[in-house]
């Protein structure tokens, strides 16, 4: 991949004295940015994949190897405007995995049976940054066509540095079927892991943003190595009953686990390693449900009820201060939610499907949020009893992209149109509630509820092997963001921008498949 990404419009400019007029529309229907670096991506990604089965009597082994490759270079306008405050965000990021599972599996089918494995990960991640530029409360004067003047003369500050984390996980798995009557199947599954992970991280030079008269913005800090252990055990509980031939039930309790978290960003500080590692996700799962096909597989309607709470759920966070994403254990999380979905098939050449989900998805128990910028007192802002820190209580409230409500809805026609060739139309309706995008629940940081329609209409032939198609996305023009952020750091204080996603304007296109 080589691409010129990533550019982010201002959905609000900088209110600081000294920031240049944008030269652009402001607002959630923005597209347009006036960088003054060209942004580039240049990628690549490769891996492999081999899976062997051996036949062992009536047994199966099964081995599974993989290993992957990943390489990314990349530059930004990080201050997001035309002038030159932060020109250049060289960001440098590699990743290397290798993966072996071993399955065996029992027969399957009868009274009992089972599946026993063994799983092995080695990875490794690399990171280094090199930012340059100013801040803009280190300028004394912006020109008209972007120059910058620093405060002091001659400066221009740097933040250098790079972290790598290796990993390693070696797990033992097995899962068995008991069916004590024909209608019922219980079920039982264990996994045991054990994790190591190292931290090596390195920031040689003080960045000093806000100019060199002023305290540095991320200090120097290493060279640091951290060495880290875990193991946990997790397990999954579920029984099925099959009340009729087309109705089946069942009720499912699992846990689950997050490897303990390492704050591999260029913002790392002192403190922040001597707290390391974050403690690890685990989570505690409740779900019960229907499976139903009705009507001679006319109707397929399936309903779903879980209950998850979770503790020491890990964040990102923007840290204005240093311009940077903060890893945060946040605390408890608790969601709950019903899910309904169909699939209905009225004639042979028609069918329609869609589903609703409602999402009851918080904080739990977590009173030392962060808070956002200019957030009150009166706005539950609070400062703590030491240290200056300011905090807001989140117990209750939602977190990060997840709508309360999401729907889908999708009608297709398939039919012949000559004894080779299939004609389809297909028209999809997604629509989702108002959602956050920072744990600190800014409401600038907020998407409304949107729906988005797309229509399609193709030929098929050549026994299904070739499609050729002719698509319109998001067909009523409706903008959304798929991320809104903070850019005040360089730029000016109270700017945000937005990531767009590819359909934020309405688009039309041909595609073609072929199968060989």
């Amino acid at each position: 991949l080589d691409a010129d990404c990533c550019a982010l419009p201002l959905i609000q400019a900088s209110t600081h004295p000294r920031a240049l007029p944008t030269g652009t529309a402001v607002g959630h229907d923005n597209a347009q940015v006036n960088n003054d670096v060209a942004p580039f991506v240049r990628q690549k990604n490769s891996g492999a994949a081999l899976t062997a089965r051996l036949a062992m009597g009536r047994h199966t082994l099964t081995s599974i190897t993989g290993w992957r490759r990943f390489d990314n270079d990349s530059d930004v306008d990080l201050d997001d405007t035309q002038a030159q405050l932060i020109t250049r965000n060289f960001n440098i990021e590699s990743s290397r995995t290798f993966s072996q599972e071993l399955r065996l599996a029992s027969p399957a089918g009868g009274v009992f049976d089972y599946l026993l494995g063994a799983y092995y990960f080695d990875g490794s991640v690399h990171n280094a940054l090199d930012r340059r530029g100013l801040n803009i409360g280190a300028t004394s004067r912006i020109d008209p066509d972007g120059n910058v003047v620093p405060r002091v003369p001659g400066d221009q500050a740097v933040l250098a540095g790079h972290s790598d984390v290796d990993s390693r996980n070696a797990a033992l798995f097995g899962q068995a079927n008991w069916r004590p009557r024909e209608p019922l199947t219980l079920t039982a599954g264990l996994r045991l892991l054990r994790e190591r992970q190292r931290l090596g991280f390195v920031r040689p030079l003080d960045g000093r943003f806000n100019g060199a008269d002023q305290p540095a913005t991320n200090p120097a800090f290493g060279p640091v190595t951290g060495h880290y252990r875990d193991s946990a055990a997790i397990g999954r509980l579920s029984a099925s009953y099959a009340f009729t031939p087309v109705i089946t039930g069942y009720v499912a309790w699992g846990t689950g686990y997050k490897s303990e978290g390492l704050a591999a960003t260029l913002g790392l500080t002192a403190a922040q390693f001597a707290q390391l590692p974050a403690p690890a996700e685990t989570s505690d799962m409740i779900e019960a449900g229907l499976k139903t096909t009705l009507f001679d597989n006319a109707l397929m309607l399936n309903l779903t009820g879980f209950r998850t709470r979770i503790d020491d759920y890990q964040a990102q966070t923007y840290s204005a201060a240093s311009g940077l994403f903060v890893l945060t254990s946040a605390g408890g999380v608790a969601i709950d939610g019903v899910e309904l979905e169909f699939t209905a098939r009225p004639h042979a050449y028609f069918s329609i499907s869609g589903g609703v989900t409602w999402l009851d998805a918080r904080f739990d128990g977590v009173g030392n949020g962060p808070c956002y910028p200019g957030q009150t007192l009166a706005q539950g802002c609070m400062p703590v009893a030491s240290g200056g820190a300011f905090v807001q209580d989140l117990d209750g409230k939602p977190i990060m992209n997840a709508p309360r409500w999401r729907t889908t809805l999708g009608a297709r026609y398939d039919a012949p149109l000559t004894a080779r060739t299939d004609l389809y139309l297909q028209l999809d309706y997604r629509w989702q509630d108002t959602v956050l995008f920072d744990i600190s629940q800014n409401p600038v940081m907020t998407q409304r509820a949107y729906g988005i329609s797309d229509a399609t209409a193709g030929l098929i032939f050549a026994d299904g092997r070739i499609e050729l198609g002719l698509f319109v996305h998001n067909l009523a023009d409706r903008r959304y963001a798929a991320n809104i952020m903070a850019v005040s750091t360089a730029g000016g204080a109270n700017a945000y921008a937005q990531q767009l996603p590819a359909d934020f304007r309405r688009q039309a296109g041909v595609s073609l498949r072929m199968d060989f």
